[in-house]
């Protein structure tokens, strides 16, 4: 499912709303709890996060280290929900879309960490890598590292629990009203197996 959010217009440049949103945020990052890690440049690598790892409950329960750089736009990208998971449920991916925008979290991870994510994204599973220019402020780029899905299926839905993780990271992002709502309207499945549904759901109790 391709998210519908109206308000993301352009034909791959930043857009007046996306451009309005980081210059007000630039200087802002929300709060989280990191743990600190050795801060040498090589020991580290920036993270683009746009779906269910915008979360930080969610990253964290993932990885021991997650620090936050700041919320980012991937330009000329659509968000879709249709990336093939084990569990037979879509999660999100990020497709080339000249005139769209992707609202993400940039983090900032340990290398030693990469091997771990690599495994619970599902790298060469389903997902694989790529290096992407994100843009937290007028001027501001990064490069970091994200995940596409290469296993799609647009009949498919995500289960309520993934969307709620979505939603967790984008409220607590404080993303664009819009671009929350668009999310909301994504149709969601109940997970048959209410048990790996309450262990998904358990770190916002």
């Amino acid at each position: 499912m391709v998210l519908s959010y109206t308000e993301t217009k352009g034909t791959g440049k930043l857009s007046g709303l996306a451009f309005i949103y980081l210059n007000e945020h630039r200087a802002k990052s929300f709060a989280v709890d990191s743990i600190r890690v050795d801060d040498t440049e090589n020991n580290l690598f920036k993270y683009f996060a746009y779906g269910s790892n915008m979360s930080s409950r969610r990253l964290k329960a993932r990885v021991s280290v997650a620090k936050i750089v700041g919320v980012a736009v991937l330009k000329s990208h659509t968000l879709v929900f249709h990336k093939v998971s084990v569990d037979g449920s879509a999660k999100c991916d990020i497709a080339e879309s000249e005139a769209e925008e992707v609202f993400g979290v940039l983090f900032e991870l340990s290398r030693s960490e990469k091997a771990k994510l690599d495994r619970l994204e599902g790298l060469h599973h389903g997902y694989d890598e790529k290096e992407v220019e994100v843009q937290l402020g007028p001027g501001l780029k990064e490069t970091a590292t994200t995940y596409f899905a290469t296993n799609v299926d647009s009949g498919i839905r995500p289960f309520t629990w993934y969307k709620r993780h979505v939603l967790e990271g984008a409220k607590e992002a404080k993303l664009p009203l819009g671009y929350i709502e668009a999310i909301e309207t994504v149709e969601a499945d109940q997970d048959p197996d209410s048990i790996r549904e309450a262990r998904e759901l358990a770190i916002y109790s």
